[in-house]
């Protein structure tokens, strides 16, 4: 089974997916302290699995290089 974890945000009808961090100018989400954050920060929300029901992970935009935001 697919890992499917990690920080999701929905923007513009849009599903953003990022695994493993989020890199932004005022902020960073890392996997390793995704229980330290008080969600949602900027919109991101870590998920154990993925919250898109109606569509496939593959359809998420993947975001995970730095200043990608």
């Amino acid at each position: 089974m697919e890992d499917t974890s990690g920080f999701y945000k929905l923007e513009d009808d849009n599903w953003q997916y990022a695994p493993n961090f989020v890199y932004a100018p005022n902020y960073e989400l890392l996997r390793e302290n995704k229980d330290s954050y008080t969600y949602p920060v900027e919109g991101w929300t870590w998920y154990d699995e993925s919250p898109i029901e109606e569509l496939s992970i593959e359809e998420a935009v993947i975001v995970e290089e730095p200043n990608s935001l």
